[in-house]
């Protein structure tokens, strides 16, 4: 709840850094609750925020368009055709806690798969987030490793993550979308997702 506000003066020779013409903090860097009572931490001019939701249009999005380039992924392409077990969504609505189904006359189930458009434009219907704590401690119970962990994730996601909605239907902004598609891209490109894009991407347009 909280922002800061840096006007800079383009330099004279377009390289160097210009001069600072205002710089201002507003409002607050954190409100917290201790016990029962809310303390407010204010806003400081040099606060470091966290943009890392940014590599998501600035990495991990080109990246992918890299690849659709070249010709090695559609859009129009499954997810299951990249990710083993990947399910679609369906149509049967799971039970509220503490209510049984009730038997009814057969239904026609309705199916659709995810595609990578639908994890690009995050219309895929799956959730926002998962709980990492309780994920990370399931794994960590067996003494996953870190590759092992990831791997773990992607297959969470694919085989045991809800389908909230049919995909195309509604924009949920959701970090598994992501993480699917960094994997999909690591699968064709045999490689890590930043050394591909160091390559393919930032190195070319000369990006720091």
């Amino acid at each position: 709840p909280g922002a800061v506000l840096c006007v800079v003066r383009r330099s004279a020779d377009g390289e160097s850094m210009g001069e600072i013409e205002y710089l201002k903090a507003y409002g607050h860097r954190a409100i917290l609750s201790a016990d029962g009572r809310m303390d407010s931490v204010e806003m400081t001019e040099d606060a470091v925020f966290d943009l890392a939701s940014l590599s998501k249009c600035v990495g991990t999005t080109l990246a992918f368009m890299r690849l659709v380039e070249d010709g090695k992924v559609r859009l129009t392409d499954r997810v299951d055709r990249y990710i083993e077990g990947f399910k679609a969504w369906d149509s049967i609505a799971e039970p509220e806690k503490g209510k049984r189904r009730i038997a009814k006359k057969p239904q026609v189930v309705e199916s659709e798969d995810i595609t990578i458009q639908h994890l690009l434009t995050h219309t895929s219907g799956l959730p926002a987030f998962i709980n990492v704590q309780k994920f990370v401690q399931r794994c960590t119970e067996n003494g996953a490793t870190q590759d092992v962990l990831r791997d773990s994730l992607v297959r969470h996601i694919a085989t045991e993550s809800k389908r909230l909605s049919r995909p195309g239907d509604k924009v949920r902004y959701s970090c598994l979308n992501f993480v699917i598609l960094q994997a999909i891209i690591e699968q064709i490109a045999a490689c890590g997702l930043n050394d591909f894009a160091a390559t393919e991407v930032f190195g070319p347009l000369g990006l720091k």
